[in-house]
């Protein structure tokens, strides 16, 4: 393999978004949308019984939570991995959404997720078994430390000083290991998402597969992720700020428009700030899917080419 296959990546996701923009950015925005807002409800579900059931007067904190009983933060907490791993199964079928607008194919989004499901429950345990495996006792020492340091901060001893700076130092060393470690995991595994979803390998294969790629193709691999980031990056800050800019000048008009109400309205202020907070977290929401749709439609393309010309 050449580096000529970074540049072929990159000019054929550019053709493709040439030729069907509008119809792929929709596609990814509809599919993030639906994802955030199964999480969002799946996180409602999750801490709706904590409102509804605790005594009034009673705090969210640990005592208030746990007299509800452990079966109900045993529920809670599955009703949130599940609102993630379903999230997460709708977001994989970008990578179908891709595919077949590049073999110019009918894409059923329903279909696609509900093919989706098995096979992603599966790649997401698997990754998470091998994150864990890599990075657990990294992060195990990292806590260990930073609980430490935090003890010895409460030591007004010249010891307990030297402690805490020297646990703080080891801290920072360590976040930079698993940063860097991190990475690496993520560029030889990056491919497994392609070969589980879009080629229906089996997961450890499609590991095993992305491993293999990445290591007969690492330096082409390396650059061709540095640059699709560093374009992913500038592209998402330039847009995230203009957003920003926009949000702020929202909110202080808001603001202003709701001092003028608040005298003349009354009591229907009240119900008036809570259809106005709706409909700003459903703004929100958009907001971010498209965010999100814009980041993927800037990379998964790219990668997918990629991913086919190191397969041949």
């Amino acid at each position: 393999m050449g580096f000529d296959f970074i540049g072929n990546s990159f000019n054929e996701s550019i053709n493709l978004l040439k030729s069907d923009f509008s119809d792929i950015f929709k596609g990814f925005f509809i599919i993030q949308f639906l994802a955030l807002v199964v999480l969002v409800l799946g996180f409602g579900l999750a801490i709706a019984p904590y409102f509804l059931l605790l005594p009034a007067g009673t705090s969210l904190g640990a005592g208030g939570v746990l007299g509800l009983g452990l079966i109900f933060i045993v529920v809670s907490i599955i009703v949130i991995i599940l609102a993630v791993i379903f999230s997460k199964v709708i977001a994989s079928s970008s990578y179908n959404l891709v595919d077949s607008k590049y073999k110019k194919e009918p894409f059923g989004m329903i279909g696609q997720i509900g093919a989706n499901i098995v096979p992603y429950v599966f790649y997401f345990i698997v990754n998470l078994v091998i994150t864990l495996i890599i990075l657990g006792p990294f992060y195990a020492v990292y806590f260990f430390i930073s609980t430490g340091s935090e003890l010895a901060a409460s030591d007004s001893s010249g010891a307990g000083l030297g402690m805490y700076m020297a646990g703080t130092l080891i801290g920072l060393v360590l976040r930079g290991i698993i940063t860097i470690i991190a990475s690496i995991l993520g560029l030889f595994i990056q491919f497994a998402i392609f070969e589980v979803i879009v080629a229906r390998k089996g997961v450890i294969e499609s590991f095993k597969r992305s491993f293999d790629l990445v290591k007969a193709n690492l330096l082409e691999t390396v650059l061709f992720s540095f640059v699709l980031s560093l374009i992913s990056s500038v592209i998402i800050f330039v847009v995230l700020v203009i957003v920003v800019i926009v949000a702020i000048i929202m909110a202080v008009v808001f603001g202003l428009g709701a001092a003028m109400l608040s005298a003349s309205l009354g009591a229907a202020y009240g119900v008036l700030v809570l259809i106005v907070l709706a409909i700003a977290g459903v703004i929100a929401l958009m907001i971010l899917a498209a965010l999100t749709a814009l980041q993927d439609i800037i990379e998964i393309p790219a990668q997918y080419s990629y991913w086919k010309q190191i397969s041949k």
